[in-house]
């Protein structure tokens, strides 16, 4: 079944143009089941059955594994068993009838708007590595990148002087960003005031760097957000996920279009931008209850 892995593997980073995360995922998903398959007895992907994914399922359950990681771990299947046999490499499915494990829907949560000022104010923007924090924060939530976005943003993205961001997306797509002048006028600080220092004579395409010109890391920059927001005094839990999420959160709150919401986030599906609308409702809701004369017996 490795031989089989390797191929499908192959497949989808050539014709699906997925990202590496998403094809780590796959491969992951992949090395669990065949081993699982192993204690099973089962060595070739054509013994496989219907009744051996259910098991396997069935397995993922056991470990406590959430509902979205088993509907994932079925996604994969399904695809690995419909790319062998449409390559002619198995004559089956066994994935394909069996049922994604229903996914509670649920919120995401955000920060207030005080809150993010909370954080931004928290940094005092002296120290070259301070301005380009200062720079990066305010970047994501004027944006709403991904922080793998952020983190690989390059030179030649950057169109300071009409105030737009250019990035690559999931899938490579390319989207490009409008950010207001608050963020536009951090980004311009770091530029002239820290990154040389920062860089101290050593070339690099990328924005955000930190030692030897490399790009700071997803888990440097969590590890400095979760900083500064425990020095504002926030006790929820935060992620740069979660500016993301704040950033859309707080246009759909201003009366901010859907459509467009879609565009800056870069979903490739409208669905995925409309859980906003949701959040917005229970927003209205969170607020007639508080502040509603006859809300409450």
């Amino acid at each position: 079944m490795e031989k089989e892995k390797t191929l499908f593997l192959e497949h989808i980073k050539a014709e699906k143009n997925l990202s590496i995360n998403t094809v780590e995922s796959y491969s992951l998903d992949l090395s669990e089941f065949i081993a699982h398959m192993k204690t099973l007895d089962i060595l070739q992907v054509s013994n496989v059955a219907r009744e051996n994914v259910e098991a396997h399922i069935a397995w993922l359950s056991k470990r406590n594994l959430s509902a979205r990681t088993q509907a994932r771990h079925v996604s994969t299947l399904r695809q690995y068993f419909r790319f062998l046999v449409a390559e002619g490499l198995n004559d089956k499915n066994p994935a394909s009838t069996i049922e994604l494990p229903k996914i509670p829907k649920r919120l995401p949560s955000h920060l207030e708007v005080s809150e993010i000022d909370q954080i931004l104010e928290s940094i005092n923007p002296k120290t070259p590595r301070q301005i380009r924090d200062y720079a990066m924060i305010s970047l994501m939530y004027a944006s709403g990148m991904r922080v793998s976005e952020l983190i690989s943003l390059e030179m030649d993205h950057l169109d300071l002087a009409r105030g737009f961001v250019s990035t690559l997306g999931k899938g490579s797509k390319e989207r490009v960003i409008p950010i207001g002048e608050m963020a536009l006028a951090a980004v311009e600080s770091y530029l002239s005031a820290a990154r040389a220092l920062i860089l101290s004579g050593i070339e690099s395409q990328f924005v955000f760097v930190a030692r030897q010109g490399k790009p700071l890391t997803r888990q440097g920059f969590f590890k400095l957000l979760k900083v500064y927001a425990k020095q504002a005094g926030i006790q929820k839990d935060i992620s740069p996920h979660k500016l993301r999420h704040s950033f859309a959160t707080h246009l759909v709150e201003g009366g901010a279009d859907l459509r467009a919401l879609q565009v800056l986030l870069g979903h490739s599906n409208l669905t995925t931008t409309e859980i906003y609308t949701h959040l917005n409702k229970e927003r209205l809701h969170q607020l007639y209850q508080e502040h509603h004369p006859r809300a409450k017996l």
